[in-house]
């Protein structure tokens, strides 16, 4: 007899219109049975330390290096990537994206009232948030600003009309990012360390996401400024130069 855990995937699987329904994509997974599906969420579910804890990890992973992701840029913008953000690895969607923009959260164990940061382009920024020259200067800094915005978020980049804005410095990622600005956030379940090894993520989340990005980044995780009270609420990359830049201590 099929548990309740059991029916609930298979009734996720078969309606689409039923909310939190599992992607085809996350369904082909050779045939196995719902009683087995259950099996897997129990036995993961008991893992709690480990990123890999989201029910099903069947789907296809594509994995490149980053000077070909620009290839990919449909199959990113259609599900999660995960990519090298010049500070440490991140895991993010296309920021219109609200289904993938959701699994993340998931795959996190994140409080859906916590914010991703917006890795984008400068053009962009402008577009969405009020930015003047010391914004902008801090921005090139490599800093993660909060921002006001102008325009509408969506709720999973938004809070009190505020949203964290970083530039991508790396070339590569900047093509990716003139085409589709994405959310980012660490890899890792929340509170647990971020993962910044290639071999470690792709073991880890290879089935759990579309693709994996592997590139260069320099291990240290960004500097968030408050940009409205002028105060940093994360030292990071960067943050000496930013501290001094701002004038605080």
């Amino acid at each position: 007899m099929r548990g309740p855990l059991a029916q609930l995937v298979e009734q996720r699987t078969l309606n689409p219109s039923v909310e939190g329904s599992i992607p085809s994509r996350l369904t082909n997974c050779g045939g196995y049975s719902s009683v087995w599906l259950e099996h897997q969420v129990v036995a993961l579910g008991a893992v709690g330390s480990s990123p890999t804890t989201h029910p099903i990890n069947c789907m296809e992973t594509l994995v490149c290096k980053s000077h070909d992701a620009i290839k990919h840029v449909v199959h990113i913008k259609n599900g999660i990537v995960i990519y090298p953000a010049d500070t440490i690895y991140g895991i993010g969607a296309y920021i219109y994206n609200a289904n993938s923009n959701k699994r993340i959260f998931e795959i996190k164990k994140r409080d859906i009232l916590n914010p991703l940061i917006v890795l984008c382009d400068i053009d962009f920024v402008i577009a969405n948030a009020y930015v003047d020259k010391t914004a902008r200067k801090l921005l090139e800094l490599g800093a993660t600003v909060i921002l006001k915005n102008k325009s509408i978020m969506p709720f999973y980049v938004s809070k009190n009309g505020k949203t964290a804005y970083r530039l991508a410095r790396d070339n590569y990622m900047c093509r990716i990012l003139k085409k589709i600005p994405l959310t980012s956030t660490s890899v890792n379940v929340s509170t647990k360390p971020p993962l910044n090894s290639i071999k470690e993520i792709i073991k880890h989340y290879r089935g759990f996401v579309d693709v994996i990005i592997s590139g260069k980044t320099n291990n240290i995780v960004s500097t968030i400024v408050d940009f409205e009270n002028k105060t940093i609420l994360r030292e990071g990359y960067n943050s000496e130069i930013i501290k001094s830049f701002l004038g605080v201590s």
